[in-house]
Order: structure tokens, then sequence, then C-alpha cells
């Protein structure tokens, strides 16, 4: 659908030039991207402001601004700390505490620029602060078009109050200038990032994405589990076989084989949680784990899983059913492998006790 001027502007200031979809899916991404530069931003403003504090002390001209450096460690400190315990556990909370970082050292750099600077001297780390620091951030347009817009007002303000007027003169040229650079920069640059993390999303996800089901991957499932498995994130593995699979494709063909693939694909997309790993591990196999599962939990969900698909599958004349073994995590210890080997047990144990069924692995880790 071709869009017109006033939606391709609401798209550009609103979603980065993305759709709302698209934005929305990339969201988490980009939490993560400026978590990790807000991180190093702070540690960075941190050392400055350290450094600063202790050439004022031997450097008169600026031993006045001691104060405002001392503030700029004690607030980079303080967000340095949060971005290593709070933010990772709330990152809804990372967006927020950019534009407060950013609100504090816009008014760092005005402060030096204005209440603190010499009556003939121009603001130039104002000008620098307000051209770089919105390209740390990847966020939507017009958030950060609002601070800047905000800030240079404010800074023309007291410049107006405290400068001499040809200083006042050139600082407003300096700072307009500089404002209206920023924007422009600003805007093209977080639109580029925005769709640069889509791209590489969506490369990674065909990657990941089995090409008929749209599953997980084997090595995709492996990996996602075995993630969590290292951060002791414990729950049930549940591997899925459909029963006389290759009987199914000698009867009736293989376009029925995997009509069957994909109805089943369907039942346990719908029948997971969204943090539950879904994956295609063979031919015919899938392998499931549901985080945090128990043992009550795991069974249950095997009993639906087999109900679903005798309803799915009751007015075909082939019949097909599936066996499923399941192994629960025996500890923070646990491995892929070990975990797999006993469902995988579990697995053969339903197949020899007349399929369609589920049996439960009751072997311990070792």
């Amino acid at each position: 659908m071709k869009l017109n001027w006033r939606e391709k502007l609401v798209r550009q200031l609103c979603c980065g030039g993305l759709s709302s979809g698209v934005y929305c899916q990339i969201k988490p991404r980009l939490r993560q991207h400026n978590l990790l530069v807000l991180r190093r931003s702070s540690f960075l403003a941190f050392v400055m402001g350290l450094v600063l504090c202790l050439v004022s002390f031997s450097v008169p001209s600026i031993k006045g601004n001691s104060t405002l450096y001392v503030a700029l460690m004690v607030v980079s400190g303080i967000s340095y700390t949060l971005c290593r315990t709070l933010f990772p556990r709330h990152p809804g909370l990372v967006l927020p505490a950019w534009y407060l970082f950013l609100s504090l050292s816009f008014g760092f750099g005005v402060v030096l620029g204005s209440i603190r600077s010499p009556m003939d001297a121009p603001a130039v780390t104002f000008c620098v602060l307000l051209f770089a620091l919105p390209l740390l951030v990847v966020d939507v347009a017009w958030r950060m078009d609002l601070l800047i817009i905000a800030t240079t007002v404010i800074f023309c303000i007291l410049a107006h109050q405290t400068k001499s007027p040809g200083v006042f003169s050139l600082d407003l040229v300096n700072s307009v200038s500089f404002c209206l650079l920023s924007l422009f920069v600003n805007s093209n640059t977080s639109c580029l990032s925005m769709r640069d993390v889509a791209n590489r999303m969506f490369i990674e996800k065909e990657r990941d994405t089995d090409g008929m089901t749209r599953l997980l991957t084997k090595s995709a499932t492996q990996l996602l589990i075995q993630s969590h498995l290292g951060q002791s994130q414990g729950g049930a593995l549940l591997i899925l076989d459909v029963d006389n699979f290759k009987k199914i494709n000698d009867a009736i063909g293989h376009a029925y084989g995997d009509e069957v693939l994909l109805k089943i694909s369907q039942i346990l997309n719908n029948s997971f949680r969204r943090n539950d790993v879904v994956g295609r591990f063979g031919g015919d196999e899938f392998l499931i784990y549901m985080l945090g599962a128990d043992y009550d939990a795991a069974c249950h969900k095997a009993e639906d899983l087999l109900a679903a698909l005798k309803e799915t599958f009751s007015g075909d004349s082939f019949p097909v059913t599936c066996s499923i073994g399941i192994s629960i995590t025996g500890g923070p210890s646990d491995t892929y492998d070990a975990l797999f080997d006993r469902a995988d047990r579990a697995l053969y144990s339903s197949k020899n006790q007349g399929k369609n069924q589920f049996t439960m692995s009751r072997e311990r880790q070792s």
C-alpha cells in the first residue's frame, strides 16, 4: 500500500520509518542495545567527571565548576549501578533512564555554557553535547527532537541573561545551527539503526525457522534450551514423534505427510506459551522445552496434546497419532544432552508400550 506524505512523516517520527507491527517486534532488541550503550556511556561519564574534578583542584579557572563535576560523577555512577542491577530485570525502564541521563547531561552542558561560562567565551561544550549525545540512543525521532529543541530554547534564554550581546549572538547562531543539524542527523540515524535491527532480526529469524512448519530449526532449538539451562532456568523437555509416519507417506503420499506435519506444528504453536521453546527436531520429530514446568504441568500438557491431536485427525482416513517422551530438569548442573537422553528413552518407552501415549522419565540426573 502506497503511503501519502503525511503517513510517511508520521511513520518516520513515530516508528523510525517502519510499520508499527515491525517496530513493536524490534523493541526488545532496541532496549538491549540502549541498555548496553547507557552502561558504557555512564562509565565514560563517571571517568570524565573524575578527571575533571581532579583537574579543577589544580586549575583555578575551572575550580568553581568542581561541584558540577562531582554531580556528574554521582549521577553517572548511579546510572552505571542501575544498568548492572535493576535495568536488566526491568528493561522497560531503560528508555526513561536514558532520557533522564540525557536531560541531566544536557543540563550540565547548559550550565557550563551559560551560568558558569565567562562572559566572553562561546559555549563550545554545549554545542558538542547537543550534537553528540542524541546519536547514542536508538529511539523514535519525535521524543529526541522534543528534548533537543527544549534544551536549545533553555540554553538561549540563559545565555541571553548571562552573556554579553556579542557572545550571545554567536552562541545563538551556533546553538540553533547545531540544533537543526542534530535534528536532521538524529532523525536519519535513528531510522537507519532501526531498519538495520529489523533487517538483522528478519535474517536471523529466517535462518532459525524451519521452512515448512515455521517452527524453530533443530540448531536454534538446541541453542535456546542450552541458554535456559545455562541460566539455571529449569523446566520440562518433551520429544514428540509421529507414529508410523513412514507408513503414512507410503500409503497416502508425501503431500499428506506434509499436511500432517503442518497441522501438528499449528497445534504446538497454539498449545505453548511464547517463552516456551518449540522446534522441529527432525523429519517427524518435534522438541518442546516448557520453561519452569514441573512434573504435573508437563503431564497435563502431554495429555492436552494427545487430545488435540486425536480431535484434529479424527475424521482422516488414516489414523494419525503421536508418542511423547518427557524429562524434567534435575538441577542447576543438568545439561542439554543428559536432559535429551532421558526424554529420548522415555519416548522409546512410549513406542514400545503401544504408541499414542506419553511417558515421563523416572531417571535422575547422574
